[in-house]
């Protein structure tokens, strides 16, 4: 960017830092073990953890003020010039009432729980479908439904940490039915290892193009080097706390602040918990 733009720009988002391919419907017929690691990330860990740090706070700040964003997902994340991340497109958001001085994220009375939790609107399926959380997605009628709350927010924000993390959603389905039946009833699968990402100071190698591990441009390793690396038990943790089925179990934001994952080489931990 220049240092004084004469109007304002749309900044990148994290989607646009996410390097992935999705395969089509008819070539999605591959080894399982091969497919999970055919997805190259570009975020090493920590810059990973650092982005998600910013939006768990910005998170954090939007349900103080009673906004449900509802649409939390990596395109919706954007890097100022020093690469802190603002959340973007309210456009779906729930605005209901924002929580007083002294109070908590815990309701306080049946009129609260009508006033964030029940409410119509908030439940509508509005957003993007491979983000939604199990809560929205339930097609069988026939059973008690779980109440749709703030949680939906932790949901999407634990699909965009494993999008940062493995390049890729973690369901996959013809058409959007099947992928509301995943994502209600299928077990998320979390690896234990990745493919480590790239170095955007490489260059691209100009023989043997079509072994290349990765989309069809940009910066790559040696053809056939494939790095990978271990996703330590923290952040196997988080993730799948945040990706509990059932919103009452699933981890709160809270929480999240202050996971041993998150809080990783933060030498004022009070500091971060007030920030």
């Amino acid at each position: 960017y220049p240092d004084d733009p004469p109007y304002r720009v749309r900044s990148p988002s994290m989607a646009d830092s996410i390097i992935s391919h999705m395969s089509s419907v008819d070539d999605m017929q591959h080894d399982a073990f091969e497919d999970d690691f055919s997805y190259v990330p570009c975020f090493t860990i920590d810059q990973a953890r650092a982005a998600f740090r910013d939006t768990v706070l910005g998170l954090e700040y939007l349900h103080y003020e009673g906004i449900v964003h509802r649409d939390i997902k990596p395109a919706n994340l954007l890097w100022t010039k020093d690469h802190r991340v603002k959340i973007s497109d309210f456009g779906v958001s729930y605005f209901g009432r924002p929580i007083r001085d002294g109070e908590t994220e815990e309701i306080i009375s049946e009129a609260d729980a009508t006033d964030f939790d029940d409410d119509l609107e908030l439940a509508k399926t509005v957003g993007t479908p491979a983000f939604f959380a199990p809560e929205l997605c339930y097609t069988d009628l026939e059973i008690e439904q779980p109440k749709v709350t703030e949680q939906i927010d932790v949901w999407s924000l634990g699909i965009t940490l494993y999008c940062l993390i493995f390049a890729r959603i973690p369901f996959l389905a013809d058409d959007e039915y099947q992928l509301f039946r995943a994502i209600a009833k299928e077990d998320v699968y979390i690896p234990r290892r990745r493919l480590k990402a790239v170095d955007p100071s490489c260059t691209t190698p100009q023989s043997n193009t079509n072994k290349r591990i990765g989309p069809s441009t940009g910066p790559y390793r040696e053809d056939g080097e494939l790095a990978f690396e271990e996703i330590d038990d923290e952040l196997y943790d988080l993730l799948r706390r945040m990706l509990i089925k059932d919103p009452a179990e699933r981890i709160k934001l809270r929480e999240v602040k202050r996971h041993p994952w998150v809080i990783h080489g933060i030498a004022n931990f009070i500091g971060w918990l007030d920030d």
